[in-house]
């Protein structure tokens, strides 16, 4: 069976420097893939590669079997993604922002849905009220949602729990992984909060300086040397 996501010897370079430097990885169904580097390492490159949103110099990438530099648009619905930008509108509702997003991927039938889970996360009340309103927190709870609205096949997360304070983090996390084994729907996220990790992955990537260094189970990388997540993950990119 090909892999959800296959990374082939992939390199993005601005001028002379290397974001990417012959990368390559799969991402199996199911997985729940932690992509960790320091800032500037690669990872959002990475992210924004696989969706197709820039060009690479070397290499290929599938999605779902299709050259996401040719055929990305066939993935439209399939593939959801959140990045630091909200990419929310504003002046509209909450209820106004998730029927015009699943309109536009033919899913409005899952708008019910979605505004239940506004309610289970506790923004029930403004689902009526503009999104300029809104805190940093609740906006960025309003783009998970609306991510995870239209049940993708595959959903790229970059820092999904920025702004997110610790009670709506957890709340957060548990309906994540139940919408994960519900809907069948494989994950990769960035994050520079091992918690996250732990919570939520169950394969770590790091990268350094366009180049993976690590690619393997969380169960196994939790068996490096060092006294917790965090310890391990610092020796990883300090001795390279």
């Amino acid at each position: 069976m090909e892999h959800i996501v296959n990374v082939n010897h992939v390199t993005k370079t601005y001028g002379a420097k290397y974001a990417l430097n012959d990368v390559t990885f799969f991402v199996d169904e199911g997985d729940a893939l932690a992509y960790l580097g320091p800032n500037g390492s690669g990872k959002t490159t990475t992210l924004k590669s696989i969706l197709g949103l820039i060009e690479i110099q070397a290499g290929n990438i599938r999605v779902l079997g299709a050259d996401v530099q040719r055929q990305y648009t066939s993935l439209y619905g399939a593939v959801t993604s959140l990045f630091d930008e909200n990419g929310l509108y504003e002046r509209l509702t909450a209820r106004e922002n998730l029927s015009f997003y699943l309109g536009a991927f033919q899913r409005k039938g899952e708008l019910a849905s979605a505004l239940h889970l506004m309610e289970e996360l506790d923004m029930g009340d403004e689902i009526d009220h503009a999104v300029n309103t809104y805190s940093k927190g609740m906006k960025r709870k309003l783009a998970l949602i609306r991510s995870l609205s239209a049940h993708p096949k595959l959903l790229f997360m970059d820092e999904p729990f920025d702004g997110i304070d610790i009670e709506n983090r957890a709340k957060i996390i548990r309906v994540m992984k139940e919408h994960r084994e519900k809907y069948g729907i494989t994950m990769m996220l960035t994050s520079h909060v091992m918690a996250d990790i732990e919570d939520l992955a169950s394969r770590i990537i790091v990268i350094k300086k366009g180049r993976l260094l690590v690619d393997e189970s969380l169960d196994r990388f939790g068996l490096r040397v060092g006294k917790d997540m965090t310890g391990k993950y610092l020796r990883v990119v300090e001795d390279e």
